[in-house]
């Protein structure tokens, strides 16, 4: 779903690079804008969710720290990108657009977490990982999928 919020917070800003230099056009940029800031703040929320889950318990807090520690850096490079905008309307979005593009990518590496059980150990990743069905739209298995394993 993370992947999905992000293609959707991606697209607008896309358009908005053709868009953006038609003053005819701004209210049109305003409104993928704010859809586009809509749509980030759901997978801001979904990842940081996915984020515990994904870290196994002796490494959950370093790993947490180290995304906050990372999100805040590149966070803060959002001024001066929006600054972009007084040599070319359309840099800022392009901008947005590539780091969207670059978000897409790594979040559609991210094993699925639901119905999995919190990490405990470091095997416990190496099963999630292993297990993971990329490009499926159900990557988790229903509870009767992992009854039937147990008795396998």
């Amino acid at each position: 779903i993370h992947t999905i919020c992000m293609v959707i917070s991606t697209v607008p800003f896309f358009i908005c690079i053709f868009l953006v230099s038609n003053p005819h056009l701004g209210t049109l940029v305003v409104i993928l804008s704010v859809f586009s800031k809509i749509a980030s703040n759901v997978g801001w929320f979904i990842m940081w969710v996915q984020c515990i889950e994904v870290f196994p318990t002796p490494l959950r807090g370093v790993g947490m720290n180290v995304s906050v520690m990372i999100s805040t850096l590149v966070t803060m490079t959002g001024p001066y990108t929006v600054d972009l905008g007084s040599q070319d309307l359309r840099y800022p979005f392009l901008i947005f657009t590539m780091f969207g593009v670059l978000g897409i990518v790594v979040s559609s590496l991210v094993p699925e977490t639901k119905g999995m059980p919190l990490a405990e150990r470091l095997e416990d990743i190496d099963h999630m990982v292993d297990n993971f069905k990329f490009f499926k739209w159900r990557t988790w298995r229903t509870s009767e999928e992992l009854e039937q394993q147990k008795h396998s």
